[in-house]
């Protein structure tokens, strides 16, 4: 048994979570590909994209700038690959200063959030740096990622994650090493930062947002190829999440005069829980404006996804679109001038 999020969960069965996770979700093509080194390479980013991290998605090149970044390579320099739970107090406090310059430097380049960082870091630190995407994030803090709205804000948000994470490190150490140990087996071996990352990621998910479907990548002699599944094994029983509930979603207040906003039949999606909870009920069909043209889109099209939403509402913060859900089609298409989407509809 592990306890998750400063004590609040107890975590029954995490080897076999773990299991389940590395079987259904992203395992191979990441967590095969760590590159401890102070320079961030074309294949860290490669792999950064098969855990959905959507670097240079949507016609942005923000990679360009990481790969260039002098400010990164010299903070990554100072920060070494220590694992976490072995860190005693006093060089913690020296080695979170120099973490919080590494946020830093990554969430000066337009486009690189939290998630992108993390997500590239646990290559070039895989012992120290677990993944901080909004799932993990938000069941450590309370806090939404699409809430902060300064990259100062970004960078505080991860450094308190990761005081929570180090804490929970600390305090089951001995499980996490047990752990490992039990899990020697595996084809690719994790870090316990990782493991304990897939832990908080996947009660989140599966658990209390109820989200079952998983994805993986399946190596053959072309490259990767996606894979979908359903999570059956190891879901924790309602009464196991104790204060833990499902996040209430926050309807935007717009006035109906707004162009974003009509009456009752269409609101604009501004959280991810938001988009969650409208894929989980499976009614009516989401807009999603662009630069480039509007297009309606069956709640169950596969550009409809959370990676995508991320990257346009929260990390480019609206710059060159939005998400609507609506309740008609016909109402939908006709206000925003949107053309069907090829895939869907």
């Amino acid at each position: 048994m592990i306890y998750l999020s400063n004590g609040r969960l107890l975590f029954p069965c995490p080897e076999d979570r773990i299991r389940e996770y590395c079987r259904l979700e992203v395992y191979h093509g990441y967590d095969d590909f760590h590159s401890v080194s102070n320079v961030i390479s074309r294949k860290d980013i490669e792999a950064t994209k098969r855990i959905f991290s959507m670097i240079d998605q949507h016609g942005h090149s923000e990679s360009t700038s990481i790969l260039s970044s002098t400010a990164i390579t010299s903070a990554l320099s100072a920060v070494p690959d220590k694992e976490l739970g072995r860190i005693a107090d006093e060089e913690w406090r020296a080695i979170r200063e120099s973490i919080g310059s590494l946020f830093d430097a990554f969430h000066s380049i337009d486009y690189v959030g939290l998630a992108k960082t993390a997500k590239i870091l646990h290559l070039k630190r895989p012992n120290l740096f677990p993944i901080l995407d909004s799932y993990v994030v938000e069941f450590l803090t309370g806090t939404r990622l699409s809430d902060v709205s300064s990259r100062h804000a970004l960078t505080d948000t991860g450094v308190r994650t990761m005081e929570i994470v180090r804490k929970d490190i600390v305090r089951n150490f001995q499980s996490f090493r047990q752990l490992k140990e039990a899990l020697m087996d595996l084809p690719i071996p994790l870090t316990v930062a990782r493991m304990y990352d897939i832990l908080c990621w996947t009660t989140w998910k599966w658990d209390i947002l109820g989200i079952r479907q998983t994805t993986k990548w399946v190596q053959t002699d072309s490259g990767f190829r996606k894979e979908t599944g359903h999570v059956s094994k190891t879901l924790l029983d309602p009464n196991q999440l104790g204060e833990f509930k499902t996040p209430t979603t926050r309807s935007p207040t717009l006035p109906s005069s707004s162009p974003r906003f009509i009456g009752k039949e269409c609101v604009e999606v501004n959280t991810l829980e938001e988009l969650d909870q409208i894929i989980s009920r499976k009614e009516g069909f989401i807009v999603i404006t662009d630069t480039t043209g509007n297009k309606i889109h069956s709640i169950s099209c596969r550009w409809v996804n959370r990676n995508g939403f991320e990257l346009k509402v929260i990390v480019n913060r609206k710059r060159n679109g939005r998400y609507f859900w609506c309740k008609d089609y016909d109402g939908a298409k006709a206000r925003f001038r949107a053309k069907d989407c090829r895939t869907c509809i």
